[in-house]
């Protein structure tokens, strides 16, 4: 999985917040909403934000391992486990 979690470092060490990306850098509202939920972006864009910000794209992207992604997620806490009868529906 591709994380954008060095760009949102990258902007917090330099102080710009969403508002500014989106009023000073002319970013729609979508592109940071993708942004941050790590969605797919084409190598224009990711063109784009470098030279913006005068970085290298592994300034503001990285590679997560399936395996280490897994240890982050689990164990999921209770809340967001959903639980499916085992019953069938046209059982009483």
């Amino acid at each position: 999985m591709i994380s954008f979690e060095p760009f949102w470092d990258m902007l917090h060490e330099q102080g710009i917040t969403t508002y500014d990306l989106e009023y000073t850098y002319e970013f729609n509202p979508a592109e940071i909403s993708r942004l941050k939920h790590n969605h797919n972006f084409t190598l224009q864009f990711i063109n784009r934000l470098c030279c913006m910000f005068h970085c290298q794209p592994s300034d503001i992207l990285t590679y997560i391992d399936a395996e280490d992604r897994k240890k982050k997620l689990w164990p999921l806490p209770l809340t967001s486990v959903v639980y499916h009868s085992l019953k069938p529906n046209n059982a009483e």
